[in-house]
């Protein structure tokens, strides 16, 4: 099995994104464009209609006691009613996302800077469909067995070591569960770390025309689960490292922050510019990560998978198909 050069094909990513950053954009600009405004659309309907806790409230929370639950039932009451318009939402945006996804996973491998109904990047043919099933697929299958490990780690941990870990924190029950929660949530994403990144790369392998077969991509991609985990990870903190870079000075000076208060909550629920203004900075940065993400994918797939010789006539990112 081919292993993934996992610096040379990070270098790669920032290398080919910032170099054909235009040329991505041109590539699929009309969905990415009704993605943005879905996108501003949800964000300004979400903090209208997300319950947000008030500093008072807060307070109140701290304190403990029967006003404390009263305002957790409120929230949690709430919470509920707005879930499925926010999920549709979600899926409304990825199903726009997914559309340029495949855009760009086929100019990175495949060289195509034509793409779409009269090259604005807008289609939904069998390519999007599998991508966006596939999308779903991995998200039930990650559900699934991050579910089955916090089980199995639930059921061991009740039996090992809880009593061990109330008595360590003081025999203090709150804090013994808040630690148990946190330590099997880091438990499951370690687990999920090897697996994940190998399943994701069926998405560059539907976007070029293949049919959605995880199975397959699991079997050639054995071997490179840590790999890819690290590759990925590597991707993201630098990019996540760089937005904060970018936006945090920015949003100080917007008095909102990149972890907004309550009081900066509250501040762009009742300041349309405001939230335009956080929306627009943000713009960028969000086209960066999502060619960041659909690039990382594609560079990783045509490492260790790579394409048949005649498919890559003029791919635009690094080198093409099997070594």
């Amino acid at each position: 099995m081919k292993k993934l050069p996992v610096i040379q094909s990070f270098k790669e990513v920032y290398a080919g994104v910032f170099t054909h950053f235009l040329e991505l954009l041109r590539v699929a600009w009309l969905p990415l464009v009704a993605w943005l405004v879905i996108s501003a659309i949800a964000n300004r309907w979400m903090l209208g209609h997300l319950p947000i806790y008030s500093p008072e409230e807060i307070k109140a929370l701290s304190a403990g006691g029967e006003n404390a639950r009263a305002i957790e039932a409120v929230h949690a009451s709430e919470f509920m009613k707005v879930m499925p318009w926010v999920y549709g939402l979600m899926f409304v945006q990825y199903f726009f996302l997914s559309i340029a996804a495949v855009g760009f996973h086929r100019f990175v491998l495949l060289g195509e800077r034509f793409h779409g109904w009269a090259g604005t990047g807008f289609v939904f043919g069998r390519n999007e469909f599998l991508y966006v099933w596939s999308l779903i697929k991995i998200a039930l299958i990650a559900f699934a067995a991050g579910m089955a490990i916090m089980i199995v780690l639930g059921v061991l941990g009740a039996i090992g070591g809880g009593g061990a870990l109330r008595q360590a924190l003081g025999s203090s029950q709150k804090g013994a569960i808040f630690v148990f929660v946190v330590l099997l949530y880091v438990a499951v994403m370690v687990a999920l770390l090897p697996v994940i990144p190998r399943m994701m790369l069926v998405l560059p392998h539907v976007a070029v025309g293949n049919r959605s077969e995880v199975r397959f991509v699991w079997r050639q991609t054995q071997g490179n689960g840590w790999r890819l985990g690290g590759y990925f990870l590597l991707v993201m903190l630098v990019a996540a490292v760089g937005s904060m870079v970018v936006l945090g000075p920015v949003y100080w000076l917007l008095g909102i922050g990149l972890f907004p208060s309550p009081e900066a909550m509250q501040n762009l629920t009742t300041s349309p510019w405001l939230l335009f203004a956080q929306f627009l900075i943000g713009v960028p940065v969000s086209l960066i990560w999502t060619m960041l993400s659909i690039t990382m994918l594609s560079v990783a797939y045509r490492e260790i998978i790579g394409l048949p010789p005649q498919m890559f006539p003029n791919a635009e990112i690094g080198e093409t198909g099997p070594a």
